[in-house]
């Protein structure tokens, strides 16, 4: 029995690290987006992120009239 709670012990252990470095990894995305703005997205252009951003809002707009 021993062995199960250590082994317990070592999964909450290893949620706890990785949940922390994801929060921090999180954290630092949203930081660099709202410094930068939205140019994490390498590759692609503004132009080209606008429209998609607008024909995203079509489809959400029109799907809600249903």
């Amino acid at each position: 029995m021993n062995d199960f709670d250590f082994l317990v012990d070592l999964f909450w252990l290893f949620l706890w690290i990785w949940g922390a470095c994801f929060m921090v990894l999180m954290s630092l995305v949203i930081m660099k987006r709202m410094i930068v703005g939205k140019s994490t997205y390498s590759g692609s252009s503004s132009s080209n992120k606008d429209s998609m951003d607008v024909a995203l809002i079509t489809t959400i707009t029109s799907s809600s009239n249903d």
